[in-house]
């Protein structure tokens, strides 16, 4: 039985529209924002989070491990020597545990710590440093010294650092004999941050606290960001190419793709091309050979989608023709030494590890000879 709703059930739904209310700017239904309200959509779209860098340090007792740090990863052990005692007290921006230990990394004497899990950047507290006790790590990295001045003797500092492949242990180390004794450090973690700007520093673009940065060392955020926006592309084009022997297979190209052999008639010794200067021939070269119901097979170890190819001696008829089927493109460089000689660039129809150079003609000659080619030389547009 039909059922009796109200009117307000019935009408069309209302799209949400940006509103200043007494609650704050927010999204609502366009039928509950009077007109003065409206404001453009902008205003209510999240903004992209803007840079922030660590301007506060909770540091890690080295004898009170394993420690959980507040992004969830956990430290696990410190396999050096010590730890010991006598460690910095605290102030505005660096807080050191009471009673607090510290690990210790001198030559000959490396200081590894654990992580439950691979870690692709931490903080570290360095301390009682000494003329030559450079802050060094077994792992690839990038150090970077943070803001916060932790007190103490000279040279102590927190610095951030960056490891180029995640680890679960990264190694402290102290590789100058020419330093001290070694330096004492502690693990730590941020417990603030704040809004930072990139700003072009003496060791290149580097996060900073928004106001430490001179107004004309400001860059975009992008510059300082692990994954900054790719370059446009270049445009080049091939300037210069060199053919292969067809008797020297396997022979493996800049590009990295082998070619594995080569089926077919010959392959023959001379009546090659010779160098040009667009072409490089090696010396004593033997050529592939294609025919009407002869065809040269070129094998691969790995599906290609174009080739170069150096095809000679053609007379009329002599068409070039390929399985997979493709369309040959002449490239502008002529071939010295050879009748008939052209270089062409070779698209395929579909990717293969195989491609069959063929003459599919029977009205025209006996066949044509060729070489395979690779670019060895681009050049910008």
């Amino acid at each position: 039985m039909a059922q009796q709703l109200s009117m307000d059930l019935c009408e069309a739904p209302q799209e949400d529209v940006c509103c200043e209310t007494a609650a704050g700017v927010m999204w609502v239904p366009a039928n509950q924002c009077g007109a003065g309200q409206v404001l453009p959509d902008a205003m209510c779209e999240d903004e992209e989070p803007g840079l922030t860098t660590c301007v506060a340090f909770q540091a890690i007792d080295m004898a009170a491990l394993p420690y959980t740090m507040n992004t969830g990863v956990t430290l696990q052990s410190y396999l050096g020597t010590g730890p010991y005692t006598g460690v910095p007290t605290s102030n505005g921006c660096s807080t050191v545990p009471v009673d607090g230990q510290r690990g210790h990394a001198g030559v000959g004497s490396d200081g590894p710590v654990t992580f439950d899990t691979p870690i692709s950047s931490f903080y570290i507290l360095q301390l009682n440093v000494q003329e030559g006790d450079d802050l060094t790590f077994a792992e690839p990295n990038t150090i970077t010294q943070m803001g916060c001045d932790p007190g103490g003797t000279v040279g102590n500092a927190y610095y951030r650092v960056d490891l180029d492949t995640p680890q679960t242990t990264v190694t402290v180390q102290d590789i100058d004999p020419g330093g001290g004794s070694g330096y004492s450090y502690m693990i730590a973690e941020c417990v603030q941050e704040a809004p930072a700007v990139c700003c072009d520093g003496a060791q290149g673009p580097t996060v900073v606290p928004d106001g430490d940065c001179a107004p004309g060392q400001v860059l975009p955020d992008a510059a300082c960001m692990d994954d900054p926006p790719p370059p446009p592309p270049v445009e080049v084009e091939c300037t210069h190419w060199t053919l292969i022997d067809m008797a020297a297979l396997p022979y493996t190209m800049d590009s990295g793709v082998t070619v594995s052999a080569y089926t077919g008639l010959g392959p023959y010794l001379g009546g090659t091309p010779t160098d040009n200067t667009c072409t490089t021939v090696p010396p004593g070269s033997s050529r592939g050979f294609a025919g009407v119901d002869s065809d040269g097979v070129l094998d691969f170890d790995q599906a290609i989608d174009e080739l170069y190819l150096a095809r000679f001696h053609v007379q009329t008829g002599d068409d070039l023709f390929t399985s997979p089927a493709s369309v040959s493109t002449p490239v502008g460089c002529g071939l010295t030494g050879a009748a008939g000689g052209e270089l062409v660039h070779v698209s395929l129809s579909a990717p293969s590890s195989q491609v069959a150079i063929q003459d599919l003609d029977q009205d025209g000659g006996t066949g044509y000879s060729f070489m395979l080619a690779e670019c060895t030389e681009w050049t910008e547009l």
